[in-house]
């Protein structure tokens, strides 16, 4: 057992001089079957830390993704069988394996407290609009594609010529490898599992094959229209439809119905409130999201309320694109994307006169320009040329819905004010975690703000509470 352990301390060794561009030989490292083991489980418990530095909070080891974080040792021992095939040398097989793990040990260990204190995120699906993350990953890169090289010019007596096209041959293998590895060796548990509420469901397979599933839409959407209660006399009411686009990850689905409970809660839209969700969690239980559903429900609100003095609020949560597509998802259904033409044609057509739309998407300030006017607000996640962020199955909220709702509007009723509160808050955020600003935008009619405020303050006297500021 001493010897296995002295054995390891000589690679980690190795290792280390390696990156610190020492001359390493074959021998220094000792290249045994058990020794590629023990790195391997090594490299696997250090890429665990990294994730929860990284998430943070309580979580379980990702087993569906461990064989993709193995097929990267599969490629390092391809190469080695490569490497002793052409140089007629037996012990590189074992020995380049061997000596890659030996620096990746370390390279884990450098880039522990960068996640952990600097706020870096190596797990992110939004890392490539990173600059900073993508400037220190592309340095270590290259750091470490250099010490392999010299490496092998090194211990082969290769001509410089030859490790030069060796590398060039490395680069697109390790790209392709990484790849297959993309999903966290470990993930957190949700935030409401963690709090002892009930835990997410697995995702459950499509339900579109089920013939009653399809048949029974129409049903659930009539549900939601039918409970929306009327216009009071005399009372300014204010109506939401919050929509989840996109069903393949639940952090939409999980803020609209905070949004839901948000509003119903402080803003008086209980008994007047529809959610359109696209998501296998809740799929045969509310209504889908799609134009047609948007429409109607857009249509019915209109039919219900006064449209000379009550408010729609309209909360949209989904990915966007850059041509200013806000995404409806649920497969194998092909939908088509909200668009703001389309949605300011239909706001039009139902006459609705006071709205305050919110748009949590990439590149949703796209949406401001076709709909602003002096009775419309409008608050959006991003400007019209930067994505957004927290679009993440580990999130309850995206950073916007999070700073912006589940923050600042439980705080202040004034929008403004809690506009100007979210952007600090989301900055302040982007700044830690590496990202270039997403910009959120906002467009506040005057005639809006006042009609906000003043419907407000009278719902808010008549319950005898003073609005907060």
């Amino acid at each position: 057992m001493k010897a296995l352990w002295r054995s390891f301390s000589r690679n980690l060794w190795a290792g280390l001089r390696l990156l610190m561009l020492q001359p390493v030989a074959v021998r220094d490292f000792r290249s045994r079957p058990e020794q590629l083991t023990l790195l391997i489980l090594t490299g696997a418990v250090l890429e665990i830390l990294l994730c929860q530095a990284e998430f943070g909070g309580e979580g379980d080891i990702n087993w569906v993704t461990l064989p993709n974080f193995l097929s990267l040792t599969m490629k390092d021992l391809a190469l080695g069988m490569v490497l002793a095939w052409f140089f007629r040398n037996r012990r590189l097989l074992l020995w380049w394996p061997v000596l890659v793990l030996s620096a990746d040990i370390w390279l884990s260990v450098l880039c522990w407290p960068l996640v952990k204190w600097a706020g870096l995120r190596l797990h992110s699906p939004d890392l490539a609009n990173s600059s900073l993350i993508s400037g220190v990953m592309m340095g270590l890169m290259l750091w470490y594609l250099m010490t392999i090289l010299l490496a092998l010019k090194r211990t082969l007596a290769i001509s410089l010529r030859s490790t030069l096209l060796i590398g060039a041959a490395l680069i697109p293998l390790q790209f392709v490898a990484s790849t297959f590895y993309d999903d966290p060796l470990w993930l957190p548990t949700p935030a409401e599992a963690q709090t002892g509420a009930q835990s997410w469901p697995e995702p459950a397979p499509p339900r579109l094959l089920d013939e009653s599933f399809l048949y029974n839409e129409q049903a659930r959407l009539t549900a939601q229209l039918s409970a929306v209660e009327p216009s009071r006399e005399g009372v300014v009411d204010t109506y939401l439809l919050a929509v989840a686009g996109d069903a393949s990850q639940r952090v939409f689905k999980h803020e609209v119905q905070a949004i839901q409970q948000l509003f119903d809660s402080r803003f008086g839209t209980r008994g007047r409130s529809i959610t359109l969700v696209n998501s296998q969690d809740t799929a045969g239980t509310l209504p889908l999201a799609t134009r047609s559903s948007i429409d109607t429900a857009i249509q019915h609100i209109a039919h219900q309320m006064d449209r000379h003095e009550d408010m729609l609020v309209l909360y949209l949560t989904s990915h966007g694109s850059k041509q200013h597509e806000f995404q409806l998802s649920f497969d194998p259904l092909d939908l088509p994307p909200v668009t703001p033409d389309w949605l300011k044609e239909a706001l039009d057509r139902a006459g609705i006169r006071w709205r305050a739309i919110a748009v949590s998407a990439c590149y949703s300030g796209g949406f401001i320009p076709p709909l602003a006017n002096d009775t419309t607000l409008i608050v959006t996640a991003a400007d019209a040329q930067h994505p957004s962020f927290g679009c993440e199955d580990r999130e309850q909220f995206t950073y916007f819905g999070q700073a912006m709702f589940n923050e600042a509007l439980r705080k202040t009723d004034d929008w403004q004010h809690a506009f100007q509160m979210a952007q600090a808050a989301i900055l302040q955020r982007e700044k830690q975690e590496g990202y270039d600003p997403s910009n959120p935008q906002i467009s506040i009619g005057r005639a809006f703000s006042e009609h906000w405020m003043g419907a407000l303050a009278g719902r808010q006297a008549d319950s005898g509470v003073m609005p907060n500021k």
